[in-house]
């Protein structure tokens, strides 16, 4: 929590997400709620930082691509050999960070924008795609792989049981990470 810098914020009853540039400049916190009822489920914060004292920032989440700035300034001095790996949410990177994956980004929902496939662009050449397992993020998970296959031919895609990556147990999460399929693969089917 303290690496994420993830915090709470009491008094809208949310855990807090900074989200940041790919020069760590904080852009914009978003919030997730802390009971299940609440709505919406997700904010990105833009009113609340009056009550801080704080300037209001305008978020495009799509914009940004959460823990893209310290993947990035691993990466900077060379793009790595080493695999990126592609969630939706901030647990699931959490998580898959905890569990030994080096390098994690979570895009903050089930599509890739443009900014966010020019961010990893810069970050790596081959890439791991590991969103829900729900409707959403299998749609995703196919759109995702098809942009990124037109940035290089390294994609694959993680094949998992559960509903999200938090929830394979963390032992098993390399192990699924390591045997990713090829995107290529995946077409033959």
């Amino acid at each position: 929590l303290q690496e994420f810098q993830v915090g709470v914020d009491e008094k809208h009853q949310r855990i807090t997400y900074p989200m940041r540039d790919l020069l760590g400049n904080l852009v914009g916190i978003s919030g997730r709620a802390m009971h299940a009822d609440q709505e919406p489920r997700y904010k990105v914060y833009d009113k609340e930082y009056r009550a801080w004292e704080l300037p209001e920032y305008d978020t495009n989440k799509g914009l940004c691509l959460w823990n893209a700035h310290n993947v990035y300034a691993a990466t900077k001095t060379s793009v790595t050999d080493d695999w990126v790996v592609i969630v939706e949410g901030f647990k699931a990177a959490m998580w898959l960070k905890q569990a030994g994956v080096k390098y994690v980004v979570a895009l903050m929902t089930a599509s890739m924008s443009w900014a966010q496939r020019w961010m990893l662009s810069r970050m790596g050449r081959r890439f791991i795609v590991m969103l829900d397992n729900n409707e959403a993020g299998l749609k995703g998970t196919i759109n995702v792989t098809r942009e990124l296959a037109k940035l290089t031919l390294d994609v694959r895609v993680v094949e998992y049981e559960e509903d999200q990556p938090s929830d394979v147990p963390r032992e098993d999460v390399l192990e699924v990470v390591r045997n990713a399929t090829p995107y290529n693969l995946m077409l033959l089917d």
